[in-house]
């Protein structure tokens, strides 16, 4: 499993982990987020994927080295 982080600019938003599955489910307001995948060390960052939420619709941030 691994921690999956959004951000708004630099602002943190919300975190989740991934199930056994490596996928992840995150509710975030309309916006434009920053998604990523942190490494172990500090401010590293194994992946990262920007994205624009709208209301009422699902998007996907897909990390095929770490999770989807």
């Amino acid at each position: 499993m691994v921690n999956v982080e959004a951000y708004s600019g630099s602002e943190f938003v919300a975190s989740v982990m991934t199930n056994a599955s490596h996928e992840f489910t995150m509710q975030l307001p309309p916006g434009t987020y920053t998604i990523r995948v942190p490494a172990n060390a500090p401010e590293s960052v194994v992946d990262a994927d920007q994205l624009v939420v709208t209301a009422n619709r699902a998007v996907e941030a897909d990390f095929p080295n770490a999770c989807k």
